[in-house]
């Protein structure tokens, strides 16, 4: 985010998740940062941005370990996102591990393959 943009937000702040909504971020005093204000792509908001920022991987790399039935690449992301080198705090927009959304992901298309 911008700069000036989080200096306009109060010291608690929430990402909002919801990919068809404009706000990206928003305080208890109702005031809020646009997507546009951004300084780079965040997921869900799109979906051309990694969903593990810390480490890369991408809705591209996921249908990849979908079409081929195996969830090596998610097992190993998930090693690494235990590890030292993970920085979800400070890189993911919600500042949460992204493992559970893949996970949800990747059953969610498993299921929708068969």
């Amino acid at each position: 985010m911008h700069t000036d943009s989080r200096s306009k937000l109060g010291a608690d702040v929430w990402f909002c998740p919801s990919p068809t909504c404009d706000t990206a971020y928003f305080d208890f005093l109702e005031r809020f940062v646009l997507i546009n204000e951004l300084l780079y792509p965040v997921y869900p908001k799109s979906m051309d941005a990694a969903i593990c920022p810390c480490f890369g991987f991408t809705i591209d790399d996921l249908e990849i370990c979908i079409s081929r039935g195996s969830p090596e690449s998610i097992r190993e992301l998930l090693a690494k996102a235990k590890s030292i080198d993970a920085n979800c705090t400070t890189l993911a927009a919600d500042g949460r591990c992204c493992i559970q959304e893949l996970q949800r992901l990747y059953h969610r298309g498993v299921q929708g393959s068969t």
